[in-house]
């Protein structure tokens, strides 16, 4: 609340706590008048009483001297009036905006933490989905986490050999056609492109003429049922005298897996 000092009007901001519900005497600091302040309850019902107790109807019709005496006192009391209201509307604006920024700096940790729980919530979900897609593979690296899946109902599943494709897995090249003694062979080699043992299929060899007819077709046998992890076979077969002159382009595919030893039996 504001104190003004009767004596020569210095102003001062004190809380109402310290003047009390009872009142207290002060003490002007600049004229040193002493005066008992009355609490801001007290102090505001006076103002309003004097208020409502002035005669404004009246104004106009007194003499001069009167009108300006009471024009005066009308005066000082609206001044003192709109200080005491503007202190106190600056008090409670402080308060207000006090809480406000409370309130935003609240929202803001709310929202942050809510931000960082849903984030936390999401990678969780994630991992645990890519933990249960893959638990196959991590019990088989790591047999001691296979009790804690066994408790969580998902059992090893029981590993199926699958035979390697060799048409994935198997590439040709530095292939070469020759002639010479009356015989055509055809050399080159065979890349085994995978980390695991890959059986080695029959081959069939094609020859187009130039318009990319085909003029020769025939099924070999490379004589090694298994080609190693990322090793190769050199080979060369004699493609007899038969080939016709023809021939232009070459085409080599796998027909199938070679046949058992009994059944098995070469080309004339």
């Amino acid at each position: 609340m504001i104190l003004t000092c009767p004596a020569c009007s210095a102003q001062y901001m004190v809380s109402a706590e310290t003047i009390g519900e009872q009142g207290r005497a002060v003490r002007c600091a600049k004229c040193k008048h002493e005066w008992v302040q009355k609490s801001e309850k007290d102090s505001l019902d006076e103002l309003i009483s004097r208020i409502q107790s002035v005669e404004i109807d009246e104004i106009g019709f007194e003499d001069h001297l009167t009108s300006n005496i009471k024009e005066e006192e009308q005066t000082g009391l609206f001044t003192r009036l709109k200080e005491f209201i503007s202190g106190y509307r600056s008090r409670l604006k402080f308060w207000l905006d006090r809480k406000a920024i409370n309130f935003k700096s609240r929202l803001h940790l709310d929202k942050k933490t809510f931000g960082g729980i849903a984030a936390a919530a999401i990678a969780f979900s994630v991992l645990l989905s890519a933990i249960l897609l893959t638990h196959n593979k991590i019990s088989h690296n790591f047999p001691q986490t296979e009790p804690i899946f066994e408790a969580l109902g998902l059992k090893k599943a029981e590993e199926v050999a699958s035979t390697p494709n060799p048409e994935e897995n198997l590439a040709f090249d530095r292939l070469e056609i020759s002639k010479g003694e009356g015989t055509t062979k055809l050399s080159g080699m065979l890349l085994n492109l995978s980390k695991q043992e890959v059986p080695v299929p029959i081959i069939s060899v094609v020859l187009l003429d130039k318009d990319s007819h085909e003029i020769y077709n025939r099924d070999l046998d490379l004589g090694q049922p298994t080609i190693g992890s990322e090793d190769r076979i050199d080979f060369q077969i004699d493609l007899g005298t038969d080939v016709p002159d023809a021939a232009r382009k070459l085409t080599i595919r796998f027909t199938s897996l070679p046949l058992p030893e009994e059944n098995h039996g070469e080309d004339g």
